[in-house]
């Protein structure tokens, strides 16, 4: 059967659109030749498969040519474009802080230019922010970072980077929006 699309990330360097449905299924158009192909079956472990959950969003990755891809009951991970094998990264979320929350976002980031430091930022319900350091294959919760607390629980559906500021926004339920 069909199923919805729910996130979009194109890449730069194969020039294919990478798709994430309902039903967590993946896959990838190439729109030169206007194939849609699965990816499903490149999950390792078939931590995807298993799942009847949303895939909410993705991001691409250009200097690491990943795609990452966040989703329902708290689905994050990424697609490896050169060994077209598909991680799951739950396990590197330390003390389990996302658990089965449903993530809404992803971002990649590179801050500091000269360091070249990779983060992939993810949101979704109940306030849940955290980041996914690349090189120390951890996901932090950032909720500490919240000073005053004046978001809360607010559900987070909305990130966006500004690499000249190195800022990550955020916008949310009852018209929250910071950076």
């Amino acid at each position: 059967g069909s199923s919805t699309i729910r996130g979009l990330a194109y890449s730069t360097s194969n020039k294919l659109l990478y798709v994430g449905t309902t039903s967590s299924k993946l896959g990838h158009y190439n729109s030169s030749n206007g194939s849609l192909s699965s990816l499903t079956a490149t999950d390792v472990g078939n931590w995807l498969g298993n799942s009847a959950n949303n895939i909410e969003y993705m991001t691409y990755d250009h200097n690491n040519k990943l795609v990452f891809l966040v989703g329902m009951v708290g689905i994050f991970g990424f697609h490896n474009i050169s060994t077209l094998v598909t991680h799951n990264l739950t396990a590197t979320d330390t003390g389990n802080w996302i658990g089965l929350t449903d993530l809404e976002n992803v971002v990649y980031t590179r801050y500091n230019k000269l360091t070249f430091k990779d983060y992939v930022y993810v949101s979704g319900w109940l306030g849940k922010f955290g980041r996914f350091n690349l090189s120390a294959n951890v996901t932090d919760d950032l909720r500490g970072t919240d000073s005053g607390n004046w978001w809360g629980t607010t559900n987070i559906f909305g990130l966006a980077y500004d690499p000249n500021q190195e800022i990550v926004y955020v916008g949310g339920g009852a018209g929250k929006f910071g950076g």
